[in-house]
């Protein structure tokens, strides 16, 4: 069974109380848990203090038995100075043409005899032009129709 320290929501609309509980990882949030570790008001008072009342042994009970605390509630634990999480492992940059290296000058040449004359006047290869149906190839700089707004 795994166990987590999470948060489970109650009170009103828009005045929310957290319970902070112990419960199977795999239940829905507002299920019933296996025992209630506290309360958490996110709601600031007039001071701008956001009350925070947990029993530390029983959080430090779970977290011994193997529970482990979600995102949301270790940060309301490291408040309380319950919990300190471990660094995130720096994420390494990894891109896929990182071991690629193309030696332009090692690529082969056209083969075909028309990939071969193409090649020879130094002109782009062909270029694509019109609508998707009925398009034309033409080579780049033959002249082509006039276009309507020139005319």
């Amino acid at each position: 069974m795994v166990l987590r320290i999470r948060l489970q929501r109650q009170g009103q609309k828009k005045l929310p109380i957290y319970s902070i509980v112990c419960a199977n990882a795999r239940t829905g949030r507002n299920t019933q848990p296996i025992e209630r570790l506290g309360t958490y008001n996110p709601i600031p008072t007039r001071e701008g203090i956001k009350h925070i009342e947990i029993n530390p042994e029983r959080v430090h009970y779970w977290i011994g038995v193997g529970a482990q605390p979600s995102e949301t509630a270790a940060r309301v634990l490291e408040k309380a100075d319950l919990w300190v999480r471990p660094p995130k492992p720096e994420r390494q940059k990894h891109h896929i043409f990182n071991d690629l290296r193309v030696d332009l000058a090692a690529c082969t040449p056209p083969t075909s005899p028309l990939q071969q004359a193409l090649a020879a006047t130094g002109l782009p290869a062909a270029r694509r032009v019109g609508p998707r149906r009925g398009t034309k190839t033409i080579r780049a700089g033959t002249p082509s129709a006039p276009s309507k707004a020139s005319a």
